[in-house]
């Protein structure tokens, strides 16, 4: 049972360890550990089936479901790890970078 099972399905948020962008964490269905979701919703039908996951009274579960809608794994487009594969995943990586780097010098410059 992960740490965070006591939260009842609450997100808890949090600054990424790679990138310092807030991210949602949710404890997985397996109870053994959380994954940092992107906050927001996406399309489902532009994500690779490996980026999609879905939340169940508070608990994320990855794959697929009826919805036209899902989460995102932020790991998966986190701006300080590897390039992903998918071109969808990309983009979304770089338009995550630009907001790091802005949220940095915001950071840098005290305000």
């Amino acid at each position: 049972m992960s740490a965070n099972s006591e939260r009842g399905g609450r997100p808890e948020f949090g600054p990424c360890d790679g990138c310092g962008l807030m991210v949602e964490f949710r404890e997985v269905i397996d109870q053994q550990h959380d994954v940092a979701l992107q906050p927001g919703e996406f399309p489902s039908q532009r994500l690779p089936q490996r980026a999609r996951w879905h939340l169940a009274s508070g608990i994320a579960w990855p794959g697929e479901n009826e919805t036209a809608w899902c989460r995102l794994d932020h790991d998966l487009i986190c701006p300080a790890a590897e390039e992903p594969e998918e071109r969808v995943l990309r983009n979304l990586q770089s338009r995550l970078a630009v907001r790091a780097r802005l949220a940095w010098d915001r950071r840098s410059d005290g305000r």
